[in-house]
């Protein structure tokens, strides 16, 4: 019997090995390891600087040059580390309602004056509004959240636009982006507690993790149950974070429109747009929007919204601040 089962379990981890070995030739399912709580050192950055409660923001008072499609981008930021156009004015001096931008380098604006992002051109449409962008480059959905409560909530928003991109589900998982380590959730039973360098796992779990296509073929299958059926870790842990980002705006009566950003080559998430009509949020998905060739909506290259697909979310984000402007 001892020997049955010992040819058993060496002839499943022979196959394991051939499949890893087929699909490392066919060279899919590439690896795409999560990082643990303190696995890395913070590293230095000119442009950005580390926050233990969120992850990072922009070094404040400053501004640096990035090129996106052969094109060189000035980015500025206030005294509070927020993305802000050339001639901004310090936050301490808006006396007008508030809208708050939440999401990553997509609401952030990469590749774009911030002119043209649509913060700033719902900004420019509003004489008695004031927007301040909370995104960050790398962000992932727990970062949303995180940056809603600990730096958007203190500003006193009416208004809340999160702007989600299919990726930021990922990033709940890791604990590492950019250049600096973040805050990273677990859930337990239903609950979320921060993880701590004593949930990392074992040293052949973490060489698999960053090494097993088979790994991150799982992933790819737990990432489609979620998005289509509401199933698997993937979808678990970020629903809670989504109900965190319900409830807290909820709780201090800001009214929240929530933007998907789908992938360049588009991704259907029908769950999502189901779990944001049964909680009666404003949601909208750019899959559903855009009619004709999504990619036209992108940069090539870099794959982040160009003017185009920041004008369409302005346009649904300035419809609707002005039905609630006034609530």
């Amino acid at each position: 019997m001892f020997y049955k089962i010992l040819l058993s379990v060496l002839s499943l981890i022979l196959a394991l090995i051939i499949i890893e070995i087929l699909f490392s030739v066919l060279d899919i399912y590439t690896p795409r390891p999560i990082h643990y709580v303190e696995e890395y050192k913070n590293e230095n950055s000119n442009s950005f600087k580390f926050d233990k409660n969120v992850g990072w923001k922009m070094v404040p008072n400053n501004n640096f040059q990035w090129i996106t499609e052969k094109k060189r981008i000035k980015y500025y930021s206030n005294e509070k580390g927020f993305r802000v156009p050339k001639n901004h004015t310090s936050l301490d001096k808006y006396n007008h309602k508030k809208v708050l931008i939440l999401g990553d380098s997509h609401s952030w604006g990469l590749g774009l004056e911030y002119d043209k992002t649509f913060g700033g051109l719902v900004d420019r449409s509003f004489e008695d509004l004031d927007v301040i962008n909370l995104a960050m480059p790398g962000f992932g959905l727990d970062q949303i959240y995180f940056s809603l409560v600990h730096w958007g909530i203190t500003e006193n928003p009416d208004m809340v636009i999160a702007v989600i991109f299919t990726d930021d589900f990922f990033r709940s998982f890791t604990a590492r982006a950019l250049f600096f380590n973040k805050p990273v959730f677990k859930d337990v039973n239903g609950r979320l507690i921060l993880k701590s360098p004593s949930d990392r796992p074992n040293t052949l779990a973490t060489y698999l993790e960053k090494k097993s296509r088979i790994i991150k073929l799982y992933r790819d299958g737990d990432e489609w149950l979620g998005r289509n059926y509401g199933l698997g870790k993937w979808w678990n842990l970020n629903k809670l974070i989504l109900d965190k980002i319900v409830e807290t705006c909820k709780i201090n009566n800001i009214q929240l429109l929530v933007v998907h950003v789908p992938y360049y080559t588009g991704n259907k998430f029908p769950l999502l747009t189901r779990y944001f009509d049964d909680k009666n949020i404003e949601y909208i998905d750019l899959n559903e929007m855009i009619k004709g060739n999504l990619q036209s909506y992108y940069f090539k290259k870099d794959k982040h919204l160009n003017e185009n697909g920041h004008k369409l979310i302005a346009k649904y984000a300035y419809k609707w601040i002005k039905n609630n402007l006034d609530k």
